[in-house]
């Protein structure tokens, strides 16, 4: 907020350009009331009553009072403290015409000395107890309103439509002392622009279009024109990647026009693709994205129809199993007998309707009906689906549903076999025996976790010497599942950490630089660690009282740290690119490894010149286990 300091008789006060905001502001504090105060609370109606208005009405009243006071100030309106409270505003005046003595007038009769400090400290006093009483109350704030400005720009970005211009008809906006007309004492609301807000309402609720998913707002406001700006958005995105072939020409009472425009895929363009490129893209020498990019196709449908035709399977018999292998066989990049082939096979099982008919009473339901399908039917068929993750713990449901095709159902049937889960290296699983395999895993899984307060006691009763089966029968609990918390947990049977593998050749390169590689004469120091105060180029940049490595492409650099105790230890760890002329990156493991296992704490990778930092964690690690930090090539490159 805008404001200004002014010094005078050796006292600094902050004026606040917007008045309103004035009255939630202290003079500033440090002034103390002589003999008004007398080092006690003063009672400031007494003081007021009693001292304080004698000398207004001797002093000002003469110009102040009544109800043709100078500058609407009526001093004599103030009978008593909590009328004086009610206009703080007024006192604020007050003290700025004692302040700088332009009151009383210079031909008027003046106060002495005494009195004009008496007056003064006793309003200095009741404006700083009032400050006391109100800190932090701003006061009256105004309620403000968009400006013109922002109710345009607000209406534009909710609706998405740049020449909605609803603030037309409104008067201009006000600016107020500071020159904003955003300011809530300089925006008037007057009957007239209430009637006015509401016509521009009415106008942007008329670009409204609901939908079954909620409002979107159109560039037009009559029906007609909103469904055609839809069918021109559609048609415009299918006109990308089809063509007008197999329309007829019409002629409807002097409009000419061709049925099925714009409508047909171009089978034959996405077959040639498809035998032109398909050694490149078998290979990977190419993606289907390049390919539809460089050839104007539609690049969803042509992965689609690459992946039906390529995909390694034998003719099962349905129409898609014979099409593959015929497709297979051709030897040119020509595709018209394939492109007959689907022409024939759609004929079969589609009819093309005139979208002009659709809707109307006896008309087409859709574009493309299905008709008679009956001898296109493969009598078998193997379906299998790759089971997803589980998201949120949500169960998974295929449905298994067979249809008429469209024929009627007279004769058919259809006979569900064999229904099984597969994968996993694991011999398959009929789906009649997936309950009762659920419902055995929910009994180990009480076995298991129904019981964990005592298998914690086993667990911690267990050390390097005991016999886990006597320890199990003492805590009565099964010792199979509490060789497993054992595993989990990591405690108990572990035993030190052998270590292996350690680079033999050490090599001093300079003062308080050290290197260790593998013991051979041409190959560089895998380790290095600068136990100096200061940064060192070696090359690459080996910071003080740190520790850099260097991987090879085919081999980890790592250094590790054996606890001497039984203990929580806090890991923080910070890994970065030292040598930026090399390389394109690393890939790095932090783990807590025991005799028996090994736990990651922190892993990832970065590119060239890049870092990375660990969220620091405790760790509880017993005598002779170790903390490791890999740090490899990355995506096995150098």
């Amino acid at each position: 907020m805008a404001g200004y300091l002014r010094v005078t008789n050796d006292r600094v006060f902050f004026r606040r350009i917007n008045r309103q905001a004035a009255l939630s502001l202290a003079l500033l504090a440090g002034f103390s009331l002589s003999s008004v105060l007398c080092g006690q609370q003063v009672d400031l109606d007494r003081a007021y009553v009693t001292e304080i208005r004698p000398l207004l009405e001797h002093y000002c009243f003469e110009c102040h009072s009544g109800e043709d006071s100078e500058a609407e100030i009526d001093l004599d309106s103030f009978k008593e403290v909590a009328d004086i409270r009610r206009a703080t505003r007024v006192w604020i005046k007050v003290d700025d015409m004692l302040s700088s003595r332009q009151m009383p007038p210079r031909k008027s009769d003046q106060p002495s000395v005494e009195e004009h400090r008496q007056l003064q400290q006793w309003v200095h006093g009741f404006l700083t107890e009032e400050a006391q009483a109100r800190a932090g109350d701003p006061g009256r704030v105004v309620l403000r309103r968009l400006n013109n400005d922002e109710y345009n720009y607000t209406v534009r970005d909710l609706t998405g439509i740049k020449s909605l211009n609803p603030t037309r008809e409104f008067p201009v906006d006000g600016a107020a002392g500071e020159g904003f007309t955003n300011s809530g004492a300089a925006q008037g609301m007057s009957p007239a622009l209430v009637t006015k807000y509401l016509d521009a309402a009415k106008e942007v609720a008329a670009h409204a279009v609901l939908t079954p998913e909620g409002i979107r707002f159109s560039l037009y406001t009559t029906e007609r024109d909103q469904t055609d700006e839809l069918l021109v958005r559609i048609q415009g995105f299918y006109r990308q990647f089809t063509d007008d072939s197999g329309g007829s020409a019409v002629n409807l009472q002097g409009i000419k026009f061709t049925t099925n425009q714009g409508g047909r895929l171009p089978v034959a363009r996405y077959l040639a693709a498809t035998l032109a490129e398909r050694k490149t893209l078998a290979s990977g020498a190419t993606t289907v994205q390049t390919v539809a990019k460089q050839r104007g196709l539609n690049a969803k449908y042509l992965r689609t129809l690459w992946k039906t035709l390529s995909a390694n399977k034998a003719d099962d018999g349905t129409l898609l199993g014979g099409l593959r292998e015929r497709w297979r066989d051709t030897g040119s990049d020509d595709p018209s007998k394939l492109v007959a082939e689907i022409e024939q096979a759609q004929k079969k099982m589609w009819k093309f309707n005139s979208i002009g008919h659709m809707g109307r009473e006896g008309g087409p339901p859709r574009w493309m009906e299905a008709v008679g399908v009956r001898t296109l039917v493969a009598s078998r068929q193997d379906l299998k689906w790759k089971l997803p993750a589980a998201a949120d713990g949500k169960d998974i449901v295929f449905y298994l549903a067979t249809g008429d095709a469209g024929d009627g159902n007279d004769h058919d049937y259809v006979v569900w076999k064999n229904l099984r889960l597969e994968g996993g290296g694991r011999p398959s699983l009929p789906l009649r025996d997936v309950a009762g395999l659920q419902q055995r895993i929910d009994r180990q899984r009480l076995k298991m976790l129904g019981h964990t307060a005592s298998y914690l006691a086993a667990a911690r009763a267990v050390n390097a010497d005991s016999d886990v089966a006597k320890v199990a029968a003492a805590h009565n609990v099964d010792a199979e599942t509490l060789k497993v918390w054992l595993d989990y947990l990591a405690v108990g049977r572990s035993s030190a950490v052998k270590v292996e593998g350690h680079l033999t050749k050490k090599t001093n390169s300079r003062k308080g630089i050290t290197g260790w590689s593998a013991h051979s004469p041409d190959s560089l120091p895998m380790v290095v660690a600068n136990s100096s105060d200061k940064n060192e180029n070696i090359p690459g940049l080996a910071k003080a009282h740190s520790v850099a490595v260097h991987p090879t492409p085919t081999h980890y650099a790592g250094v590790g740290w054996q606890s001497p105790v039984d203990g929580v230890v806090r890991v923080e760890a910070t890994i970065a690119d030292a040598h930026f002329a090399c390389g394109n990156g690393a890939e790095w493991l932090l783990q807590h490894r025991t005799a028996g296992k090994a736990g990651t704490l922190w892993k990832g990778e970065y590119e060239l010149r890049g870092s990375a930092t660990m969220t620091p964690t405790n760790v509880a690690v017993r005598t002779g286990e170790m903390l490791s930090f890999l740090v490899g090539p990355r995506k096995g490159e150098h």
